[in-house]
This record gives structure tokens, C-alpha cells and sequence, in this order.
């Protein structure tokens, strides 16, 4: 009897012990580690004290164009609807329910947040997205979110308990089910499967519209493309991610959260263009099911949106994405905003949207205001703040970069370009420069820059740059203006609190 007390002593010892370790982990080490190794994560953990509303997202939440005068995310124009509500974004490429499942078990009970956003985006349930090339990357994020002691969870994650399949793996994966998931319609189809329709329509044997204009040399593969994403149906026993999103819902139940569903708008008249009603069919069965299967829950609102874009919202060309311009992410946070209303009634204000002619842009680059390339913001150095724009080997050669409609600017009284930064370079022997370029169907393409290095440079420190540059005669009938730094050079060069002014004539 002795014995057995000295045991359960010593293990009570040892549990205390790891409590212990894992409360001092999880309050010293582990926001460090989810910062490491778990965007999404250390996203959560930084906004769901002070948020009434969370939103997750994946690409389509930031993804923006070139063209676009704002070129904030969906989640921020929701945010303008509601000036008494905070709202907290969560958002990454590739992320699908499965992964904002485990997001949203981790928001604290205490948390503020009642009501929920999750995108839902249809070809997330297609067998190409469920064995993507990015999801052994995406589990490996999970791991630090599953159930257990953060401790452990660490634990498991240098165990690597994820699954982990080779990109060549996972394709095979999907091309299984292109070639036996069976496609079933009210009518006789030539087609039986993914695989067979796709290499029919890339060999050109599937007959098109006579109406419609002939594909191009371009347009055959696109459409190989919406054949191979959109082309399933989705089976509720099977595949994943009803699963996941069957979890978010009786989690949203269990946690007393308002559940809003936003099935994100797809290129319905792109697919009818390429490839034709077939596609449509199936796409339309897949919302469809959608619809019926979340459409009436209760504690559950869904937005759809699904045909609500024309194929002029839509930015990318070469693949089928959910990515928009600037007013296809204002349409759909409209329609959430809409949908939101209902649960917070008289906190919906309608956002002031006036369209100015600007000559002035400043960019601090701590990443409040977008530019292009936004990705080369470093925080290893900065002359204000906390980042600047880094160019070189490890961020690429194109620094942030001002991209803008020039219908937007007044061009009318403009003929110069004022252009000031402040400039940190390693040394002085290389070809950086300030380049910017306009372009246009009317005017092609034309390109200028300075060089960087000059009388007045200095290496290792940080100093100003400053240049004023006559404009082009013919900008007003151009479409696009860009100011970048450009370093070709293994040189590493920052750029900081960078300002541009259009100047008009005395």
C-alpha cells in the first residue's frame, strides 16, 4: 500500500510538473510559436478580445488588382457598414473549412465575438482544392489549433503529426477522381467523367455553340480549367468538407453564435462561354445543394452570391479564381453587410464613397495603406515605424510599388512628378534605380527611371531621396501609372515613407 502511494504521489508530481510547464508555455512561448508557425492562429489570437465579429476568408478576401484606385480587402468594406461593431479578420491563401473549423475552436469563451463570417466557396469541395498542393502546408499550420495542452500540441508538432503527401501524391489523388467519380445528368451526356470530358475539349473534339465565337489558342486550356474544378458533384457522405462545414454549424450552435455563410460569387458566364451549359448544370446542382443543406438552419444565415458577379468583376484571366476587382469586393460585402444588418438592427450606416481626383500619395509602408507588392515589407530595418520595403535576393527586385488608374488623377493640370523616400543601401556599387512606367491601348507602354546612387549617397545609413521628373505629354489618354524601386542587384536596399505628388503647371 505504501508502494502505491509513493506512485501516485510521484504522478501527481509529474502531472503537476507539466501543468506547470504547459501554463508557462502557453503564456511566454506559444504566441511566439503560433507567430512562427501558425498565421492564422496568431491572426485569432490578436483580434478575438476585441472583436464583435470574425471573419474568415481565404484569397478572395485581399486579393486585389493592379487597377483598383482602394484596394482593400472584402472584410474591411464590411467593416464601413458597421462604425459600432469591430469587426476581426482571419484570413490566407488556400484555407478551406476544414482549417476554419479548427480556427474556430479555438476563439476564447470569454471572446466578444456573436457572430461569424466564413467563406464558402464552391470549389473548395472539388477534388482539386481537397488535395491541393498547399495542404500539407495548411495541416502543418492546424496542428498548433487541434484539441489537447498547447504543450502537447507543440509536442506533436515536432513529431510532424500531420499528414504529409507529396505534391505528385495528391494530384494522383484528384486525377482518381476525375477518372471514377461518375457525372451524372437528366440526360444523355458523352462525357461520364472528369478525366474523359477534360481530354475531349483539350484534343477540340467537344462540339461548341455555333452562335458563339470560336475559342482561341488561349481559351482551350482555361477551359480545361473550369472543366477540372467545376466539374463534380458533390456527395454529402463523402467529401470533407460538408463534414467541416457540419462541425462549423454545430459548433456556432453550441458557442451561441450567429452563423453567416458566404458562398462567394464563381465566373458562371465565363464557364458558360468556354465550355457551356453542361458545366453550368453542375454547377448550379452543387449550389443547389448547397442552399437546401444550410440554407434553413437555425442560428444559420446564408448569403448567397453565387451568380451575382458578371465575368467584367473577375480579375484573373488565365485560371478560375474567386479574385475581384475592387468593385466585385465592394458588391460582396454589400450583400454580407445586407445580411448582417438583420442580426444588429439600426447598426447599419451606409459608407460615404466619393471619388477624388488625387495628387498626392504617401506610403509608410507599415502596411496600412496598400501598394503592389506589398509581400517586400521587412522589419529588419525602417526609418519610421517598424517596416520598410525591401528589395534584393530575399524579397525579389521590385520594391512597393504605386499603381494607379490614371482616370483617377488629375491629369488635366499635371505635367511633373515629385517623388521623395527615404533610402538605406548596404553599398553603393550597383544599378538600383526609381522607375515608373505608363501604359495603355492608346499609348503603349513607356518607361523612365533615376538612379538611386548618386553624389550625395551614403551606405549603411539612412538618408533621403528625392527627385522631381517631367511627365509624359500624352498620360492623360494612358490607363495604368507605376512608381517602384527596381534593384536587379544581390545589394539589399530598403525603401521607407515613400511620397509621390502630381504637380500641375504655374
Amino acid at each position: 500500500m505504501g508502494e502505491l502511494k509513493k506512485i501516485l504521489l510521484k504522478g501527481l508530481l509529474l502531472l503537476a510538473v507539466l501543468a506547470g510547464i504547459n501554463f508557462g508555455y502557453q503564456y511566454w512561448r506559444y504566441p511566439s510559436d503560433l507567430d512562427t508557425y501558425c498565421k492564422p492562429g496568431q491572426m485569432l489570437q490578436s483580434i478575438q478580445d476585441t472583436a464583435d465579429i470574425l471573419y474568415l476568408g481565404e484569397s478572395s478576401n485581399f486579393t486585389y488588382a493592379d487597377e483598383d484606385v482602394d484596394k482593400q480587402p472584402i472584410s474591411t468594406y464590411l467593416a464601413e457598414y458597421f462604425p459600432d461593431l469591430r469587426l476581426g479578420t482571419v484570413a490566407k491563401g488556400a484555407l478551406h473549412a476544414g482549417n476554419y473549423y479548427d480556427i474556430l475552436r479555438n476563439v476564447s469563451a470569454s471572446s466578444p465575438i456573436k457572430t461569424v463570417v466564413v467563406t464558402m466557396n464552391l470549389r473548395s469541395l472539388d477534388a482539386l482544392w481537397i488535395n491541393s498542393r498547399l495542404e500539407t502546408a495548411l495541416q502543418k499550420e492546424m496542428v498548433l489549433l487541434k484539441p489537447g495542452p498547447v504543450l502537447w500540441r507543440r509536442f506533436m508538432l515536432s513529431l510532424r503529426d500531420y499528414e504529409i503527401k507529396s505534391d505528385s501524391l495528391r494530384l494522383l489523388d484528384a486525377k482518381w477522381h476525375w477518372r471514377n467519380d461518375t457525372l451524372r445528368f437528366p440526360y444523355p451526356f458523352a462525357y461520364p467523367t472528369t478525366q474523359l470530358w477534360d481530354t475531349a475539349f483539350a484534343g477540340r473534339k467537344v462540339a461548341r455553340d455555333p452562335s458563339l465565337s470560336p475559342l482561341t489558342d488561349a481559351e482551350f486550356p482555361l477551359g480545361c480549367h473550369y472543366i477540372k474544378n467545376f466539374a463534380f458533384q458533390i456527395d454529402t457522405l463523402t467529401n470533407p468538407r460538408i463534414r467541416d462545414f457540419d462541425r462549423i454549424v454545430a459548433l456556432a450552435n453550441a458557442r451561441g453564435w450567429h452563423l453567416v455563410l458566404n458562398l462567394m460569387p464563381e465566373n458562371v458566364a465565363r464557364a458558360q462561354y468556354l465550355v457551356g451549359p453542361d458545366l453550368v448544370l453542375l454547377m448550379r446542382q452543387n449550389h443547389d445543394l448547397l442552399v437546401r443543406r444550410y440554407g434553413n438552419l437555425p442560428g444559420v444565415t446564408l448569403v448567397d452570391q453565387m451568380e451575382t458577379l458578371g465575368d467584367a468583376y473577375f480579375r484573373d484571366r488565365d485560371w478560375c479564381t474567386e479574385h475581384y476587382f475592387e468593385n466585385g469586393r465592394r458588391a460582396v460585402a454589400d450583400r454580407i453587410a445586407r445580411a448582417i444588418s438583420t442580426l444588429y438592427p439600426g447598426a447599419l450606416h451606409e459608407p460615404e464613397r466619393k471619388q477624388q481626383i488625387a495628387r498626392v500619395f504617401e506610403n509608410d509602408c507599415e502596411g496600412t495603406t496598400i501598394w503592389s507588392q506589398i509581400q517586400t515589407l521587412d522589419s529588419e530595418r525602417a526609418h519610421s515605424g517598424k517596416q520598410s520595403s525591401l528589395t534584393g535576393p530575399r524579397k525579389g527586385q521590385f520594391g512597393l510599388t504605386f499603381t494607379y488608374p490614371i482616370a483617377n488623377l488629375d491629369t488635366l493640370a499635371m505635367d511633373s512628378m515629385d517623388v521623395s523616400c527615404w533610402i538605406y543601401q548596404e553599398r553603393l556599387d550597383h544599378p538600383g534605380v526609381i522607375a515608373w512606367e505608363m501604359g495603355g491601348d492608346k499609348t503603349g507602354y513607356h518607361w523612365d527611371q533615376v538612379d538611386i546612387v548618386g553624389l550625395e549617397s551614403r551606405a549603411g545609413v539612412w538618408q533621403p531621396f528625392h527627385f522631381r521628373t517631367a511627365l509624359w505629354p500624352n498620360l492623360k489618354d494612358a490607363e495604368i501609372m507605376k512608381v517602384y524601386p527596381y534593384n536587379p542587384d544581390k545589394v539589399e536596399i530598403w525603401f521607407d515613407d515613400i511620397r509621390i505628388e502630381f504637380i500641375g503647371k504655374k
